[in-house]
């Protein structure tokens, strides 16, 4: 499959460049299944926050390996990106309100219940509210791949080098029972089922 960078306009948010599949400018979506080691979703006053993460222990090494060879890939220069050993997802929650200036923080909404399944379309998984989830969880990440212009010493944005990121989409909560002890050697018990 060839990936390519695609601007795509969201009203009320700044336009963007996305992975999408030729000449397509939806980006293609990546699934992560792992357990929750950092949450970001709200600032040290619990308001909204105007960028938020999620970091994400995935249940296989080979997963990590994949995640950041498609980050690594997907930068300019080839292999700018990082290797990290759990799997970090943000989201810019800013948006331009009618008659506002300024851009403000909207709340994460995007968090579902799976825990009896996950349904798809989401929206036929009833919404949790963000501040249920908590670190420990088994979660189902969905993610694009964005990206972002870091900027040099002097402080100048250099536009022809950028950084490869995986946007946050959505949040499915699998299970969210006390985490086993490692990642990979242990699963919560059951099936996760699956309904499209």
């Amino acid at each position: 499959m060839s990936l390519n960078w695609a601007m795509v306009d969201v009203p009320d948010r700044d336009r963007f460049y996305a992975l999408s599949r030729g000449g397509s400018s939806n980006p293609v979506k990546f699934w992560f299944v792992g357990v929750v080691n950092k949450l970001w979703l709200f600032d040290s006053n619990g308001e909204p926050a105007k960028s938020i993460s999620v970091n994400l222990g995935l249940l296989d090494n080979r997963d990590v390996a994949l995640a950041n060879n498609i980050l690594r890939q997907h930068s300019k220069p080839h292999g700018a990106a990082e290797d990290y050993p759990d799997m970090r997802f943000s989201r810019w929650m800013t948006v331009r309100q009618q008659g506002e200036s300024k851009p403000a923080p909207e709340l994460f909404t995007d968090v579902y219940d799976a825990r009896d399944g996950l349904r798809l379309p989401r929206l036929r998984m009833r919404q949790l509210p963000a501040n249920q989830l908590t670190r420990g969880n088994l979660v189902l990440i969905d993610a694009s791949v964005q990206r972002w212009h870091p900027r040099k010493e002097e402080g100048k944005t250099v536009w022809s080098e950028y950084k490869a990121y995986f946007a946050l989409n959505y949040i499915a909560l699998l299970n969210d029972s006390p985490p086993p002890n490692m990642p990979g050697q242990s699963l919560p018990q059951g099936d996760i089922e699956i309904e499209l």
